[in-house]
Protein backbone atom coordinates (compact mmCIF):
# COMPACT_ATOMS: atom_id res chain seq x y z
CA UNK A 1 0.00 0.00 0.00
CA UNK A 2 2.67 2.27 0.74
CA UNK A 3 4.46 1.58 -2.51
CA UNK A 4 1.57 2.59 -4.31
CA UNK A 5 1.11 5.97 -2.45
CA UNK A 6 4.79 6.66 -2.90
CA UNK A 7 4.55 6.19 -6.35
CA UNK A 8 1.66 7.98 -7.21
CA UNK A 9 2.84 10.69 -5.23
CA UNK A 10 6.09 10.49 -7.48
CA UNK A 11 4.16 10.25 -10.78
CA UNK A 12 2.06 13.42 -9.27
CA UNK A 13 5.55 15.11 -8.90
CA UNK A 14 6.83 14.51 -11.98
CA UNK A 15 3.37 15.58 -13.43
CA UNK A 16 3.66 18.91 -11.72
CA UNK A 17 6.69 19.82 -13.00
CA UNK A 18 6.45 19.28 -16.75
CA UNK A 19 3.13 21.08 -15.82
CA UNK A 20 4.44 23.94 -14.62
CA UNK A 21 7.51 24.10 -17.15
CA UNK A 22 4.55 24.45 -19.78
CA UNK A 23 2.78 27.14 -18.18
CA UNK A 24 6.16 29.48 -17.72
CA UNK A 25 5.66 29.09 -22.06
CA UNK A 26 2.00 30.84 -21.69
CA UNK A 27 3.15 32.97 -19.47
CA UNK A 28 5.57 34.43 -22.01
CA UNK A 29 2.36 34.43 -24.59
CA UNK A 30 -0.10 36.19 -22.12
CA UNK A 31 2.87 39.27 -21.46
CA UNK A 32 2.94 40.13 -24.71
CA UNK A 33 -0.70 40.17 -25.42
CA UNK A 34 -0.94 42.06 -22.61
CA UNK A 35 1.74 44.44 -23.93
CA UNK A 36 0.16 44.52 -27.77
CA UNK A 37 -3.40 45.67 -25.79
CA UNK A 38 -1.59 48.52 -23.73
CA UNK A 39 0.48 49.78 -26.91
CA UNK A 40 -3.28 49.53 -29.02
CA UNK A 41 -4.63 51.78 -25.70
CA UNK A 42 -1.36 54.18 -25.88
CA UNK A 43 -1.69 54.75 -29.75
CA UNK A 44 -5.40 55.36 -29.46
CA UNK A 45 -4.96 58.16 -26.79
CA UNK A 46 -2.14 59.46 -28.14
CA UNK A 47 -3.54 59.94 -31.25
CA UNK A 48 -6.80 60.74 -30.57
CA UNK A 49 -7.00 62.32 -27.10
CA UNK A 50 -3.48 63.47 -26.89
CA UNK A 51 -3.52 62.19 -23.55
CA UNK A 52 -0.38 63.74 -21.36
CA UNK A 53 2.06 60.67 -20.43
CA UNK A 54 1.66 60.65 -16.69
CA UNK A 55 -2.47 60.36 -16.89
CA UNK A 56 -1.98 57.67 -19.70
CA UNK A 57 0.66 55.60 -17.76
CA UNK A 58 -1.86 56.10 -14.66
CA UNK A 59 -4.88 54.76 -16.85
CA UNK A 60 -2.66 51.84 -18.23
CA UNK A 61 -1.85 51.08 -14.55
CA UNK A 62 -5.10 50.70 -13.17
CA UNK A 63 -6.78 48.76 -16.38
CA UNK A 64 -3.74 46.31 -17.07
CA UNK A 65 -3.51 43.48 -14.40
CA UNK A 66 -0.29 41.21 -13.70
CA UNK A 67 3.17 41.98 -14.74
CA UNK A 68 2.24 44.20 -17.44
CA UNK A 69 0.05 45.99 -15.21
CA UNK A 70 2.98 46.19 -12.96
CA UNK A 71 5.68 47.37 -15.47
CA UNK A 72 3.18 50.57 -16.09
CA UNK A 73 2.83 51.39 -12.30
CA UNK A 74 6.52 51.37 -12.08
CA UNK A 75 6.61 53.74 -15.18
CA UNK A 76 4.39 56.39 -13.89
CA UNK A 77 5.93 56.11 -10.06
CA UNK A 78 9.62 56.46 -11.92
CA UNK A 79 8.31 59.88 -13.07
CA UNK A 80 9.12 61.36 -10.46
CA UNK A 81 12.53 61.65 -11.46
CA UNK A 82 11.54 62.79 -14.72
CA UNK A 83 13.49 66.26 -14.76
CA UNK A 84 16.65 64.57 -13.85
CA UNK A 85 16.50 61.15 -15.91
CA UNK A 86 15.10 60.53 -19.14
CA UNK A 87 12.12 58.61 -19.71
CA UNK A 88 13.59 56.08 -21.94
CA UNK A 89 15.67 55.75 -18.51
CA UNK A 90 12.50 55.28 -16.40
CA UNK A 91 10.81 53.23 -19.07
CA UNK A 92 13.78 51.18 -19.42
CA UNK A 93 14.42 50.49 -15.77
CA UNK A 94 10.78 49.44 -15.16
CA UNK A 95 11.33 47.11 -17.42
CA UNK A 96 14.48 45.54 -15.49
CA UNK A 97 12.81 45.96 -12.15
CA UNK A 98 9.19 43.86 -13.50
CA UNK A 99 9.65 40.25 -13.39
CA UNK A 100 8.15 40.17 -17.02
CA UNK A 101 7.85 36.84 -18.89
CA UNK A 102 9.77 38.16 -21.94
CA UNK A 103 13.22 36.91 -24.12
CA UNK A 104 15.59 39.54 -24.42
CA UNK A 105 14.14 40.47 -28.01
CA UNK A 106 10.99 41.08 -26.51
CA UNK A 107 12.79 43.18 -24.25
CA UNK A 108 15.12 45.13 -27.09
CA UNK A 109 11.74 46.06 -28.85
CA UNK A 110 10.21 47.69 -26.09
CA UNK A 111 13.15 49.15 -25.38
CA UNK A 112 13.29 51.06 -28.73
CA UNK A 113 10.00 52.11 -27.73
CA UNK A 114 11.05 53.45 -24.84
CA UNK A 115 13.27 55.95 -26.55
CA UNK A 116 11.14 57.01 -28.73
CA UNK A 117 7.95 57.80 -26.49
CA UNK A 118 7.91 61.44 -25.30
CA UNK A 119 11.05 62.15 -27.32
CA UNK A 120 9.07 63.06 -30.99
CA UNK A 121 5.44 64.28 -32.04
CA UNK A 122 2.34 61.69 -32.35
CA UNK A 123 3.22 61.00 -35.49
CA UNK A 124 6.78 59.67 -34.52
CA UNK A 125 5.43 58.04 -31.78
CA UNK A 126 2.91 56.33 -33.46
CA UNK A 127 5.17 55.19 -36.22
CA UNK A 128 7.76 53.63 -32.86
CA UNK A 129 4.24 51.65 -31.57
CA UNK A 130 3.23 50.37 -34.81
CA UNK A 131 6.83 49.07 -35.94
CA UNK A 132 7.31 47.79 -32.06
CA UNK A 133 3.97 46.37 -32.25
CA UNK A 134 4.71 44.55 -35.35
CA UNK A 135 8.02 43.01 -34.19
CA UNK A 136 5.56 42.03 -30.76
CA UNK A 137 2.87 40.44 -32.66
CA UNK A 138 5.85 38.13 -34.49
CA UNK A 139 7.32 37.21 -31.13
CA UNK A 140 3.51 36.50 -30.03
CA UNK A 141 3.22 34.18 -32.93
CA UNK A 142 5.77 32.52 -32.50
CA UNK A 143 5.28 32.13 -28.76
CA UNK A 144 2.45 30.86 -29.40
CA UNK A 145 3.40 28.11 -31.82
CA UNK A 146 6.29 27.28 -29.08
CA UNK A 147 3.70 26.98 -26.62
CA UNK A 148 1.49 24.50 -28.44
CA UNK A 149 4.85 22.26 -29.32
CA UNK A 150 7.06 21.82 -26.77
CA UNK A 151 4.16 22.53 -23.92
CA UNK A 152 3.18 19.22 -25.22
CA UNK A 153 6.39 17.87 -25.16
CA UNK A 154 7.39 19.00 -21.15
CA UNK A 155 4.02 17.52 -20.04
CA UNK A 156 4.80 14.04 -21.55
CA UNK A 157 8.12 14.36 -20.14
CA UNK A 158 7.34 15.20 -16.64
CA UNK A 159 4.63 12.35 -16.96
CA UNK A 160 7.61 10.34 -18.43
CA UNK A 161 9.97 10.74 -15.74
CA UNK A 162 7.41 9.90 -12.90
CA UNK A 163 6.81 6.77 -14.68
CA UNK A 164 10.30 6.29 -15.15
CA UNK A 165 10.97 7.39 -11.48
CA UNK A 166 8.45 4.62 -10.32
CA UNK A 167 10.41 2.00 -12.38
CA UNK A 168 13.44 2.41 -10.89
CA UNK A 169 12.27 2.69 -7.40
CA UNK A 170 10.11 -0.80 -7.63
Amino acid sequence: MLKLIGAALILIGGSSVGMGTAKELGRRSETLSAFLAALDRMEAELSFRLTPMPELLSRLSNELEGPVGAFFSTCKKGLSTLGDVPFSKVWNQALQEERLALLPEDRVSLEQLGAVLGQYDVEGQRNAMEGVRHQLALCLEAARGRQRKIGRVYRALGVSAGVLCILLFL
